[in-house]
């Protein structure tokens, strides 16, 4: 199963959003796994949003098939449309996606 926590701190004096990302979702094989795909696919465009957009205020941490980003508040509003389609997916296949909100 993917899970996916979502939650609020404040770093270095200033409000941020984190999201972590873990595991494979297990619908299918590894390399078969559409639902994996998705969730991989997302991740792979915040990150490259933040590295064009970012302006250098974020943090991303990869590391084999785990992410984790730190998002400041500010840029919060330019990732909804990520942010909703882990939310997605997390509504549309609860036996393979999990997401918890702490936000």
């Amino acid at each position: 199963m993917t899970k996916i926590k979502i939650r609020k701190e404040t770093l270095n004096d200033e409000k941020s959003l984190v999201i972590e990302i873990a595991g494979h979702a297990g619908a299918a094989a590894m390399g078969q796994d559409l639902i994996c795909a998705g969730i991989s696919t997302m991740a792979v465009s915040l990150a490259k949003y933040l590295r064009e957009k970012g302006k250098g205020e974020y943090c991303i941490q990869e590391k084999a098939g785990n992410a984790e980003f730190v998002i400041p508040e500010k840029h919060i509003q330019n990732i909804e449309a990520i942010l909703y389609g882990f939310r997605w997916m997390a509504d549309s296949f609860p036996e393979y996606v999990s997401i918890e909100e702490d936000a």
